[in-house]
């Protein structure tokens, strides 16, 4: 059995030692043949240099390096578009996901599971309002989407073969991996850990930054129209306001504040809307996920 280990990277320099030599020993303690796909998203230290290194030394290390910076998403798409295992695990670069959690992964995977997730139990030198909201967030998506998916599962996974393959089918330009993978669904099995703090370094995505919002919206407008229901309710509740102010109050400050929350509701609507529209023109484009520059013992 050939297993294929996918990593999508930015500047991490200082986690890739430690990372490649627990990776190595974690997979060859499951007595199976391994790849390990480095998907390196044009980094600006010296990653690719380090790699480029180490896989001169190890012809399992693989480099997919990117001609430009196309998101973790797209980049851990590539590793899987070039993965030859007869399963793939993907995950996180910064080691906050432990790799010597694979075998139980494999072992998961070889009883029969086709899709087996992760469920943080503790989630260690993460900020607790981040976790309240992001965990809201899932919430509300799961809910307006309607595919089942574990919240606390995050993006360590290992998929067979048949499954990884079929994600290459996709065409969405800004795809929602974790929707998409609940959304295949398979025979599915949940391996439990506590989340470790960071290795080194600092986090490529912090809260406030547009990528955690970002994602969000792109994963509830792929998988739902509920904003729209959402905009039509709001603008019809204030029309009937407005309505009933004119009629049984007659009061001009309290119309005028009625037509101008009124407004105010409009334009989110239209923010909503514009957030489909734009969705649509990305989509419309038709463009390639990601460039490939090099490859390196692939």
């Amino acid at each position: 059995m050939l297993i294929s280990v996918v990593y999508s990277f930015y500047n991490e320099e200082k986690v890739l030692p430690e990372l490649i030599e627990r990776t190595i020993k974690s997979l060859e303690s499951t007595g199976h043949q391994y790849e390990i796909i480095f998907v390196n998203d044009s980094s600006t230290d010296d990653s690719y240099k380090l790699l480029k290194e180490k896989a001169a030394e190890n012809k399992s290390i693989k480099i997919i390096n990117m001609s430009g910076n196309y998101g973790q998403t797209q980049c851990v798409i590539a590793g899987l578009n070039y993965a030859q295992g007869d399963a793939a695990i993907y995950l996180d670069a910064d080691l906050q996901d432990p790799p010597e959690l694979f075998p139980k992964l494999i072992e998961q995977w070889q009883k029969g599971s086709e899709v087996v997730l992760t469920k943080r139990t503790r989630r260690l030198g993460e900020n607790p309002l981040k976790m309240l909201l992001t965990k809201l967030g899932y919430v509300f998506w799961s809910k307006a989407a309607k595919v089942k998916m574990n919240i606390e599962c995050g993006d360590f996974v290992l998929l067979d073969k048949k499954v990884y393959k079929k994600l290459s089918e996709f065409t969405e330009e800004d795809p929602f991996l974790r929707g998409l993978v609940a959304w295949l669904g398979y025979k599915q099995s949940i391996v439990e850990y506590k989340r470790e703090a960071r290795f080194a370094g600092e986090t490529h995505f912090p809260f406030w930054g547009g990528n955690p919002i970002e994602t969000f919206f792109i994963g509830l407008t792929s998988f739902s129209i509920f904003p729209l229901y959402i905009t039509f309710f709001i603008a019809g509740l204030f029309l009937v306001m407005s309505l009933l102010s004119l009629i049984l109050f007659f009061s001009e400050s309290l119309l005028f504040t009625v037509i101008t929350l009124g407004f105010g509701t409009l334009h989110f609507c239209l923010g909503i809307i514009g957030i489909y529209l734009a969705r649509v023109h990305f989509q419309s484009r038709r463009r390639k996920l990601y460039n490939v520059e090099s490859l390196t013992n692939l």
